[in-house]
């Protein structure tokens, strides 16, 4: 039994005369991903920064909304992640975001890198249920969390100079 060969990486100089939004941002995302991970190449905060909101959706599905603070982001990404939301014009999700994290926090504005990944998912009550809620808000059918195709595409193009190949 043989499978089917994955298709190759788009060249860097190709996916800039790529018209269609999501077919844009997903060949982006796989020549981002590829860079970092296969040719362990340094990622520009603009390329970081798109990599970590596309990886939003799928850990928020896969994993969970609270992998988002528990594993996948360091409280770095926070800032990266929020400001990003922002940039791109979703600012109901930057504000969730926001809230969330404060709740993650346990509304510590100081917290050290390493005190942050020592946190739990024990958030005490009311905000635990809070903050489950805000994971719902994040994948109900109205959120700015389906619409990142189009506003990505915008912010790799308005930060073009910063991707490179």
């Amino acid at each position: 039994m043989s499978f089917p060969q994955p298709a190759p990486i788009k060249a860097f100089a190709e996916l800039w005369t790529i018209s269609e939004p999501g077919e844009f941002v997903y060949q982006l995302s796989r020549f981002i991903s590829h860079k970092k991970s296969t040719r362990k190449a340094p990622l520009s905060p603009a390329e970081y920064t798109f990599q970590l909101l596309m990886d939003m959706q799928p850990t928020i599905e896969m994993e969970g909304f609270q992998d988002l603070f528990f594993q996948a982001y360091s409280l770095a990404d926070c800032v990266l992640v929020e400001s990003g939301l922002r940039e791109i014009g979703a600012h109901q999700l930057a504000d969730l975001f926001a809230e969330a994290k404060s709740i993650y926090t346990r509304r510590k504005t100081d917290l050290t890198e390493a005190e942050y990944q020592d946190l739990t998912l024990d958030i005490p009550e009311p905000d635990g249920s809070r903050f489950d809620e805000i994971g719902e808000q994040f994948l109900a059918g109205d959120s700015q969390l389906y619409e990142f195709g189009e506003r990505l595409a915008d912010f790799a193009q308005a930060h073009k100079p910063e991707f490179s190949a």
